[in-house]
């Protein structure tokens, strides 16, 4: 059941010059925090669906709401684990 919340994105077609993957749908699916290490932002200049793309340690995205709290709190704490870990720039959340 896992794996079919997993496969929620689909390529984007069109003529860019980069592949874009995008969210077509969000689950309320939640996960041990500390099972995640990173998020993105996927906004809706390149994609049908504002969300929030979460990345697990075992590589695997999760697309989720990002106007329910459980994800504005995973957000922080996310934001907050990588500022205490003294991440680079290239490792913070950003946008897609």
């Amino acid at each position: 059941m896992l794996l079919l919340l997993l496969l929620t994105e689909a390529p984007k077609q069109g003529a860019e010059a980069f592949p874009v993957t995008c969210c077509l749908k969000t689950t309320d699916l939640k996960v041990q925090r500390h099972q995640l290490q990173k998020y993105t932002i996927q906004d809706t200049a390149l994609c049908p669906l504002k969300a929030v793309r979460v990345i697990t340690k075992k590589n695997k995205t999760l697309c989720l709401d990002p106007s329910s709290e459980w994800v504005i709190k995973t957000m922080a704490i996310l934001d907050n684990r990588s500022t205490l870990q003294g991440t680079t720039s290239s490792d913070t959340p950003s946008h897609i």
